[in-house]
């Protein structure tokens, strides 16, 4: 199976990790985006928990991911307006799981991955926007390009994300689904919360007065969460939700209108905490956007024949446990293992 060559859809993290997973098993590989290079300010903020920071450790980035990301253990849920901990949420852990759990931007880790897949010259193909299957035999699959133009594969990946064109082939009645609320985030200085200048030394320590990261609830006007960004920790991102109706058509006008986004941050936050208060007083319009929720509903099967989608194709979550990406981690360890084992067995 000298010829053995893997397309993949989507230049995401999943797909650029399983583009260097594959590369690991020595198999050909090539990805396929639909946007213009560079891939940089991509999206918001990211934890990444031992399931898959394991995997990164496997392709070699995670060294150089912790010079960019903030280490943690733990997340805490706060009574407001008291600052009361009345639960906490393990994240990582390096006596348990060998690993800290890590706060990242989700543009680093992209830039990280993107360094990785040029430095292995592993060929990636911009402004490449999938259309359609055309046919499968026994060994290959071919697939046509919105430009019309048409290539193949031994196995066609669809790593293209929760409204994934690849999906459509593999299960075409599945959409996604609006969760009915939509997640507001920001980027402000940790200086600006107001913590006592000890708590600074190390923020995710429980005995501070409001660890980092955190949650912090108002009984019947929902929570804030904090996370520290960077190795520094010296930027926090936080992150509301809001209810909206499922009206697609206004996500960009309204992540556009920055003023009513701040209107929105602001709502009932006499209810919480000094912190809360401190943390939506100035809030710097980069950074500041709209995140409507969606997920996948389950599907029977993530492959027809040679197609198969992993990560937020086949199974996007709600992101309130922060285990999207990592999971989309497991599928690339497992399909590259289960390629290889497949293609050494002929």
């Amino acid at each position: 199976m000298a010829d053995f060559h893997v397309a993949i859809i989507g230049a995401g993290p999943a797909g650029l990790a399983l583009a260097l997973a594959l590369h690991a098993q020595s198999i050909s590989c090539a990805i396929y985006e639909a946007r213009d290079a560079p891939l940089n300010k991509i999206g918001g903020g990211l934890v990444l928990a031992p399931n898959g920071l394991k995997v990164l450790q496997g392709i070699g980035i995670y060294d150089s991911l912790l010079d960019h990301s903030y280490p943690f253990d733990t997340a805490y849920v706060q009574l407001g307006p008291t600052g009361a901990i009345i639960d906490t949420i393990e994240y990582g852990g390096k006596a348990k799981y060998g690993i800290n759990a890590l706060r990242t931007y989700r543009y680093t880790l992209l830039a990280q991955l993107l360094a990785k897949v040029r430095a292995a010259s592993i060929p990636i193909h911009f402004n490449r926007r999938f259309s359609h299957v055309l046919a499968q035999t026994d060994t290959d699959v071919t697939w046509q390009f919105t430009d019309g133009s048409s290539s193949h594969a031994s196995i066609l990946v669809g790593a293209d994300g929760i409204r994934s064109h690849v999906r459509e082939y593999v299960a075409p009645d599945i959409k996604p689904t609006f969760d009915g609320v939509v997640s507001l985030l920001a980027v402000v200085p940790t200086t600006q919360l107001g913590l006592p200048a000890k708590d600074l030394e190390d923020l995710n320590n429980g005995h501070n007065k409001h660890p980092l990261p955190s949650c912090i609830v108002a009984p019947q006007c929902g929570a804030m969460l904090f996370f520290p960004q960077k190795k520094s920790g010296d930027e926090v991102m936080i992150s509301v939700m809001r209810p909206l109706p499922d009206e697609p058509e206004h996500w960009a006008p309204l992540d556009a209108d920055k003023e009513r986004l701040r209107a929105m941050f602001r709502e009932n936050v006499e209810q919480f905490p000094e912190v809360v208060r401190n943390a939506v007083r100035e809030i710097p319009s980069e950074g500041l956007h709209v995140w409507p929720a969606y997920q996948v509903p389950s599907l029977e099967h993530w492959s027809s024949g040679r197609v198969v989608i992993v990560g937020d194709a086949a199974h996007a979550l709600p992101p309130h446990a922060g285990q999207g990406i990592n999971l989309a981690f497991e599928d690339v360890y497992l399909l590259a293992d289960c390629t290889s084992s497949t293609r050494s067995s002929g």
